[in-house]
């Protein structure tokens, strides 16, 4: 089945996201700076009622027993 709709960048990082990805890669593979990826991914988590924590230590993303590294 194949799409034809029509998808912003902003949706395209949130189903990357949700597939997967973490946001260095969305960032990466988009060619967009890491902090719009982050940013659109923070808010389609707390959409969700989910937290995002970033710990600059391991720069790494908590999402309610969610680890995704970034």
């Amino acid at each position: 089945m194949v799409s034809t709709e029509k998808l912003n960048k902003s949706e395209k990082i949130r189903r990357l996201f949700d597939a997967g990805l973490s946001v260095s890669e969305i960032a990466t593979l988009m060619g967009i700076r890491y902090q719009f990826a982050y940013n659109v991914i923070s808010h389609h988590v707390k959409a969700k009622g989910q937290e995002v924590v970033a710990h600059d230590s391991d720069r790494t993303v908590h999402t309610h027993g969610i680890r995704v590294s970034v």
